[in-house]
């Protein structure tokens, strides 16, 4: 009996500890995410992917690329909690033709990780 209450409290400690790390890197880089438009000029036509993942948040996307202009997005992959609704981030970037836009009210987290793997299929470090 004694035996199973320390594993039970371990395990607990272990997640509680896990679940820390996991907001605190989410926290980070909400506040400190840097995301920079990279120069369309320099994209030949064509489709591009990118990954990010941060905390529990991740997307995979494709990005297609016509004349020096994203004409579209499409999100592959969006592990996102309660963050669907930033997937529509995708609709501003295309008008703007930038990833310097507004992030989706309440779902902030995930719209930064959606512009990160814009970022990252663009400059080509996918």
């Amino acid at each position: 009996m004694k035996t199973i209450i320390i594993l039970l409290f371990s395990l607990f400690l272990v997640f509680s500890l896990g679940g820390c790390w996991i907001e605190r890197e989410m926290e980070s880089f909400a506040r400190d995410g840097i995301i920079r438009t990279p120069d369309l000029s320099d994209l030949e036509d064509g489709d591009y992917t990118g990954r990010f993942r941060s905390g529990v948040v991740s997307v995979k996307l494709n990005v297609s690329v016509r004349d020096h202009r994203i004409t579209a997005i499409e999100i592959l992959k969006h592990f996102n909690g309660q963050g669907k609704k930033a997937e529509k981030i995708t609709e501003e970037v295309i008008r703007r033709q930038s990833l310097e836009v507004e992030v989706v009210s309440g779902a902030t987290y995930s719209s930064k990780v959606i512009l990160k793997a814009l970022e990252i299929a663009l400059s080509g470090d996918s």
